[in-house]
């Protein structure tokens, strides 16, 4: 499967030309289905080769440590940029009875990412490549789900529906709508590594309740940023 970074067109204010290359694939298998328990285990993986050429129309990457008057020479600029990123995320999944009322479950996964190459398109004023989210080979793996949760199922079919209400808590992800406003709890690439393949986006201490029963939906949640600015600084 391929697709388009989710920072496409920001990209194209920083680039002219540019090649990209992106994969990614999953695997579910279900290990036991019987009376309502149900276990699952799957791996979801992603690799992205980017290509870069003729940065900011040419002008290159300036090294802010050169004199103003220039012109710099051509040592301290770079005009091409080459990298990739690379991402694995192994899951389970279980589910069972939650005795006659309905169903619990829990989700839980680990991303593992790196990155390698030479700077970004996003970093066109880093004095040779060295300020990106690509560069100092950054790599990180870390919890990403941890989640247990309740739905309905048939408790409440005749009158609602069909798990009309569900109810979970954990590190989890969350999106509202389009994602535009909320979408992602974490801030990939810098040191978590894979900026443009975007492999997490769970949010801490998150607290969901959802009403489904057409033609009334509701989402009532709490979410935490996972906010850490050893992560965030720039290499």
């Amino acid at each position: 499967m391929f697709r388009i970074p989710r920072d496409w067109w920001q990209l194209q204010l920083f680039v002219a030309a540019m090649a990209t290359w992106i994969g990614t694939a999953e695997a579910h298998q279900m290990l036991y289905v019987r009376s309502g328990y149900r276990l699952a285990v799957g791996i979801e993986a992603g690799l992205g080769g980017f290509l870069v050429g003729n940065v900011d129309t040419g002008a290159g990457n300036v090294n802010m440590d050169a004199p103003l008057e220039g012109p710099f020479p051509p040592s301290e600029r770079r005009t091409t940029r080459d990298w990739f990123e690379g991402f694995i995320k192994p899951f389970a999944e279980l589910e069972t009875p939650f005795f006659d009322f309905g169903h619990t479950y829990a989700l839980v996964s680990v991303v593992g990412a790196l990155t390698r190459g030479n700077g970004d398109a996003t970093s066109s004023l880093a004095p040779q490549g060295a300020r990106s989210t690509t560069s100092d080979a950054p790599q990180h793996a870390a919890l990403e789900d941890a989640v247990i949760g309740w739905h309905s199922g048939d408790l409440f079919a005749d009158t609602l529906g069909e798990d009309a209400i569900e109810i979970s808590g954990g590190r989890q992800a969350f999106v509202l709508g389009d994602s535009f406003l909320i979408g992602a709890g974490v801030v990939n690439g810098f040191g978590r590594a894979a900026f443009y393949l975007q492999p997490r986006a769970s949010f801490d201490h998150a607290a969901i309740l959802k009403f489904n029963s057409a033609p009334l939906r509701a989402r009532l949640f709490n979410l935490e940023n996972r906010v850490d600015q050893d992560f965030a600084r720039a290499y």
